[in-house]
């Protein structure tokens, strides 16, 4: 997070436009995308995460992206 970031609502904070996570809607588009590698999510997603919370393994023709949530606070200590 070099040079962006979208903040998730948290508390009194609000600012940005991404949604808080739901675990069941993430758990149910889990399932849905590890039912056949043919399916997709319609529509773009565009995910900018940093590095440290990213694992990428290739196998062939198939990528595995695994994304950890990022715990930080939007507390700025100078």
């Amino acid at each position: 997070m070099q040079w962006c970031d979208v903040p998730r609502a948290k508390g009194d904070y609000m600012a940005g436009y991404q949604r808080v996570l739901n675990e069941k809607r993430s758990v149910a588009l889990t399932q849905y995308l590890n039912l056949s590698p043919k399916n997709i999510v319609p529509g773009a997603i565009i995910v900018a995460i940093d590095q440290d919370y990213i694992d990428v393994k290739q196998s062939g023709d198939l990528v595995e992206i695994t994304i950890r949530e990022d715990n930080r606070t939007f507390d700025v200590n100078y």
